[in-house]
């Protein structure tokens, strides 16, 4: 209690926080969360910590704040999801395409040789990342889904960093009847997620979606007929 008392007459004549003070600030009803699970640490107490609904924490809960070392094709694992979901994962590849939220990031040449997992991801920044294509990044973050794509969340100071520049993008991935087959399983391009492909043609199938994606068909293959509120 001593120490407590001590501590606070020292701040009546000093700002009480590591540099900016959290904004906004905490009431009566929410708590200042630190940031991915509690292990992230940047000496900004305004970047470090999210304002929500209290949710107590002891030390039965543990949350290793080390990231798994993972490839590419490790995150995206060989089914319809990442098998590390909510997991803070590390990583490299090489951009090669970028959106105003994110990257897409791929493994160097060939990747694992594995045809059954992509070695290609999303990495979702929230704002326009600082990366081009042919940018080889080291990235940390949260591996999740969304909408059905594996993507790792690297939105904190320091997730993503350049290593080199220039680079040569991994070569495309020819798409053919074999892979977009028409009377293929819903999750046949699954081993190519985020991974660069190629079509010489396209028929567009559906209207473009808010993702800015488009549902295609490869030339001469039918367009699939469905209903109303049928996803395609």
């Amino acid at each position: 209690t001593r120490s407590r008392r001590s501590s606070c007459r020292s701040c009546a004549a000093a700002t009480c926080s590591e540099t900016t003070p959290i904004n906004p600030s905490t009431t009566n009803e929410t708590a200042a969360l630190r940031k991915r699970g509690g292990c992230f640490d940047s000496n900004n107490n305004d970047v470090d910590f999210a304002i929500g609904a209290p949710t107590p924490r002891n030390s039965t809960i543990s949350n290793s704040c080390t990231p798994l070392t993972l490839t590419i094709s490790q995150i995206q694992g060989g089914d319809l999801a990442t098998p590390y979901a909510g997991r803070l994962v590390s990583t490299t590849g090489i951009v090669t395409a970028t959106k105003s939220n994110g990257f897409f990031m791929q493994s160097p040449g060939s990747g694992d040789n594995d045809a059954a997992t992509s070695d290609g991801v999303f990495v979702f920044t929230q704002s326009a990342p600082a990366v081009v294509s042919g940018t080889l990044v080291a990235v940390q973050g949260t591996a999740t889904e969304f909408f059905e794509l594996t993507q790792v969340e690297a939105t904190l100071p320091g997730d993503v960093a350049v290593q080199s520049t220039g680079n040569a993008v991994p070569g495309a991935i020819t798409l053919t009847p074999a892979i977009l087959n028409a009377a293929g399983t819903p999750d046949q391009l699954e081993p190519y997620e985020s991974m660069r492909v190629f079509a010489a043609a396209l028929t567009s199938v559906a209207p473009t979606n808010e993702f800015g994606e488009i549902d295609t068909v490869l030339i001469g293959v039918a367009r699939p007929m469905r209903e109303p509120g049928v996803s395609v």
